[in-house]
């Protein structure tokens, strides 16, 4: 099997292509991406500032609706409750 794979790749010529320069995290977080242009940045920012709110907006749903603010009445102080 290693003569047929040695025959076959002796017509071919190998052909370099360049590698995308390794970006750190540190350096994408204060620098940003330096192949994005203008808009794709933007563009980025907004998608990740709309997913961030509506998770915000979810997640305050949810803890409005289990009632983690205390609309019961536990302490027997005979006060009204207040209703949101």
């Amino acid at each position: 099997m290693a003569a047929k794979a040695d025959g076959n790749e002796k017509g071919k010529e190998k052909v370099m292509v360049a590698r995308k320069r390794l970006q750190s995290v540190p350096d994408l977080l204060t620098n940003g991406d330096e192949d994005a242009t203008a808009t794709e940045s933007t563009t980025s920012k907004l998608l990740w500032m709309a997913f961030l709110l509506l998770l915000f907006y979810l997640s305050f749903e949810l803890l409005i609706r289990l009632g983690a603010f205390g609309d019961k009445d536990e302490g027997g102080s005979g006060g009204s409750k207040a209703e949101l």
